[in-house]
């Protein structure tokens, strides 16, 4: 992954990034511009990072799950046992699977669910 890909899967701006990840604002626009290029060392740094800090919390999976149409136990169960993903990136999603934002938001037949918690929209990979 481009640095400039590690950011838009954030969502945020190249100052909140800069100064999420601790890289200064004009590096961070000299490596995104092409200019220059980080090290291999910091790329998988700032990859490992950036997955690490999106990684939902059980607890947070499971109020998704309850949010879509399951009981806390069943939700609880789900994901010892089940092997779904929520991505809380709905432009990811779609690139994952191969479509487009609005066609996951409409098709369920394909084991993915679209849901709204908290304000935003989480999609759910049900295993098929």
């Amino acid at each position: 992954m481009t640095v400039k890909e590690l950011r838009t899967m954030t969502g945020l701006t190249q100052k909140a990034f800069a100064e999420k990840y601790h890289i200064p604002k004009r590096t961070l626009e000299n490596w995104e511009g092409g200019s220059r290029k980080p090290s291999e060392t910091i790329l998988y740094l700032l990859e490992r990072a950036v997955k690490e800090d999106s990684k939902m919390t059980k607890e947070k999976m499971i109020q998704i799950l309850m949010a879509d149409r399951y009981t806390k136990k069943e939700a609880e169960k789900a994901i010892k046992t089940d092997g779904f993903e929520i991505y809380d990136d709905l432009n990811q999603a779609a690139a994952d699977f191969e479509m487009t934002a609005e066609e996951i938001k409409e098709v369920e037949e394909t084991g993915l669910r679209a849901v709204d918690f908290e304000g935003k929209t989480y999609i759910i990979c049900y295993p098929m």
